[in-house]
C-alpha cells in the first residue's frame, strides 16, 4: 500500500493516473466533535487503487478544490461505512451535495442479521483482517501528526475497495443507498465479480421489481 499526505504544496497529478483506472474511491474522515455543535474537520482520506491519499483540512491547502471536484464528480462511486457523519461534514466542508455513493454498513444490513455492523467487524468477517483502532479517538487536530495516526488513517478505510464488491456483487442481492437507489448484485460466471456497467445495474427504487435473479424494470 502506497500513502501520500497531501498539504498545500503537493504534487497530486498521480492521483489522476489512478482515478483513470477505476471508478472506486473509498473514502474515509477524521475529525473532532468532542467540545463543539459542528465537527471540525481534519483529514479525508481517498483510498484507489491500493493506493491512499490523504488530505490534511486543518492547514491551508490548495489541493482540497481538486478534492471537491472528485467527490463532486457523479461518475465516481465514494464508498463510506456509516456514512451520515462523514457525508455531512464533506457536504458542509465543500458546500456540495455528495452524490453517487454506497455505505457498506447499510449495504450489509440487507444481506446480514447485523444491523449496525461497525468497520472493524465488517472487514474481520469479510476479509479475515483485524483492524486496530486505537488512534480513532486520538487529537486529530494536533500538527504534525504522529505516525501512528497516519498508519491509522490509511489503514481504516484502505479495505472498502476489498469489501464492496462481497457486499454488492452477491448473487440474488441487493442493497439501498442513502440517495434511494437500490444496487443490485451478481456475479459474471466467465470472469468473476466485475464492477463495469455491464456487471452492475443501477435503478430508481421504485422502478424495479425482483423476479428470480433478474432485475425487472416496470
Amino acid at each position: 500500500m502506497i500513502v501520500k499526505i497531501i498539504t498545500d504544496n503537493t504534487d497530486i497529478k498521480n492521483i489522476f493516473k489512478e482515478l483513470e483506472k477505476s471508478n472506486l474511491l473509498g473514502i474515509d474522515t477524521e475529525f473532532i466533535r468532542d467540545k463543539t455543535y459542528y465537527p471540525i474537520l481534519s483529514l479525508i482520506q481517498l483510498a484507489v487503487n491500493n493506493k491512499v491519499f490523504i488530505f490534511d483540512c486543518v492547514k491551508k491547502n490548495k489541493n482540497l478544490k481538486i478534492l471537491r471536484e472528485i467527490l463532486n464528480d457523479d461518475k465516481y462511486v465514494k464508498i463510506f461505512h456509516d456514512s451520515e457523519q462523514d457525508i455531512e461534514i464533506i457536504n458542509d466542508f465543500f458546500n456540495i451535495d455528495l452524490k453517487n455513493y454506497f455505505d457498506t454498513q447499510l449495504a450489509n444490513a440487507f444481506i446480514d442479521t447485523e444491523l449496525n455492523i461497525s468497520y472493524k467487524n465488517l472487514v474481520s468477517r469479510y476479509l479475515d483482517i483485524n483492524i486496530d483502532k486505537e488512534q480513532q479517538t486520538s487529537n486529530w487536530l494536533r500538527r504534525p501528526l504522529n505516525k501512528n495516526q497516519i498508519k491509522y488513517a490509511a489503514n481504516d478505510y484502505n479495505w472498502l475497495e476489498d469489501n464492496s464488491p462481497q457486499l454488492y456483487l452477491l448473487p440474488q442481492e441487493a442493497a439501498v443507498d442513502y440517495n434511494n437507489n437500490l444496487w443490485i448484485g451478481y456475479q459474471k460466471k466467465d470472469d468473476g465479480p466485475t464492477l463495469t456497467p455491464g456487471g452492475i445495474r443501477v435503478v430508481q427504487l421504485k422502478d424495479i421489481a425482483l423476479e428470480n435473479d433478474d432485475v425487472i424494470l416496470i
